[in-house]
């Protein structure tokens, strides 16, 4: 399990590289898409110590900490202009873009908590993180 662990920490970290250099090689629908399954990657593991499948530990926190600071690249990946290609972004991202800036300002907010969160109140965040997700996805992304 430690080795799965491992593996998917150094993986988002990777990403975490890779996603503000393809932002910066103007690529916004590439560098969307490595965001999100650095997310995905993030997410598992700590779905799975909310659910208590897995111990809390360094790695945990680790977790957290790359899922903040990929929240906090989100906003950044929407330029206007990025929503025409092979996306699953809606149009609305940028005709509500008031809206969708409070969206990934929930998701950020939830990802700082998220971050702080101890053994006790990790679960609770892993929650209330989710949930961030799920209404940005209803209202923002295509399905």
């Amino acid at each position: 399990m430690f080795a799965k662990t491992l593996h998917a920490a150094l993986t988002a970290c990777a990403l975490c590289v890779a996603v503000p250099a393809m932002a910066a090689d103007e690529n916004p629908i590439d560098a969307r898409k490595g965001l999100f399954q650095g997310m995905k990657t993030h997410m598992g593991p700590m779905v799975a110590v909310a659910k208590g499948e897995m111990a809390f530990s360094e790695d945990t926190r680790n977790h957290a900490a790359g899922m903040l600071a990929l929240a906090n690249m989100t906003a950044g990946l929407f330029p206007a202009g990025s929503g025409e290609g092979k996306t699953g972004a809606k149009a609305n991202i940028w005709s509500d873009a008031e809206g969708f800036a409070k969206a990934v300002e929930a998701f950020r907010q939830a990802a700082a908590k998220l971050a702080a969160a101890d053994e006790i109140a990790f679960a609770p965040a892993v929650m209330e993180l989710g949930k961030t997700c799920k209404s940005c996805h209803e209202d923002y992304r295509r399905k």
